[in-house]
């Protein structure tokens, strides 16, 4: 009789740590803290977009499986992760970076990152944006000084509306859209060709805001000059309705040498790089 209770007990035991098993807890507030303090960036390129998650730690709370990156057409910032039609592009378990690609220059995307929570319960709480995909680059580019030189002698920047890329070329040459002057002890940005309402703009920005959507869309007005200075972002808009923006990394007043980065839109006439 004794052994049969003792066998009773052990199979309740099992019945007990079954349920157990099935049981899913989730610890909410560990991963509503750990969504909130993560730091992301994404930002766009030619035809991709690229992720960087940091915050991550080695140990995650209960019940959360990781971050799950999804991407869209169509706004998905409000959406729980349920509730968003395409499937994750990416889940990151740890701190690193993705870049997804095959995307379109020009077009419109959205991206939202959600908590993966055990048991599919993928929730709304999380980050998103929009953003356009565009090339992207950096240079080393030449002024020129009116009071030594001739205008004709002066180097253009031109961006190749195929590629994105920036090149210079002579003033004289068919291909030109910006070029820096020296006017007194300051180097300005000017447009080659001002047709189509083309122009120059600053927008007040400093390089923080580099990716942010504050500086991502062109500007209402244009001028036909703007100082330059060290650590702002400029837009600007070429004659036959391109649009882009840059960031001023060095300015060498001596050598009248501009060292920028730029981002520039290859779809015709998109005001969103």
């Amino acid at each position: 009789m004794k052994k049969l209770l003792v066998l009773a007990v052990v199979a309740m035991m099992f019945f007990a740590a079954g349920c157990r098993e099935r049981t899913v807890y989730i610890d909410g507030p560990a991963v509503d803290s750990l969504m909130d303090s993560l730091t992301i960036t994404a930002e766009p390129g030619d035809t991709s977009i690229r992720f960087v998650i940091q915050g991550i730690p080695d140990s995650l709370p209960p019940g959360f499986n990781g971050v799950n990156i999804y991407l869209d057409t169509t706004d998905i910032s409000a959406d729980s992760g349920q509730n968003i039609e395409s499937e994750p592009i990416h889940t990151f378990i740890s701190d690193g970076e993705h870049t997804h690609t095959t995307l379109t220059n020009g077009q419109v995307y959205y991206y939202a990152g959600r908590a993966d929570l055990t048991e599919d319960t993928v929730s709304t709480l999380g980050f998103g944006g929009r953003f356009y995909p565009r090339p992207w680059g950096e240079g080393s580019y030449l002024g020129y000084n009116p009071g030594q030189d001739s205008l004709d002698s002066a180097q253009c920047l031109f961006f190749n509306r195929e590629t994105g890329d920036a090149t210079q070329n002579p003033y004289t040459h068919t291909d030109g859209d910006l070029y820096f002057e020296l006017e007194g002890t300051q180097i300005v940005m000017k447009p080659k060709d001002t047709t189509g309402a083309a122009g120059v703009a600053s927008s007040g920005y400093g390089e923080d805001k580099w990716l942010d959507t504050l500086t991502q869309q062109a500007p209402e007005k244009y001028e036909t000059s703007v100082p330059l200075e060290l650590g702002k972002i400029y837009h600007f808009k070429t004659h036959d309705a391109y649009y882009g923006k840059l960031m001023i990394n060095t300015v060498d007043t001596l050598n009248l040498e501009v060292k920028i980065i730029y981002a520039f839109q290859t779809a015709d006439s998109v005001k969103n790089y």
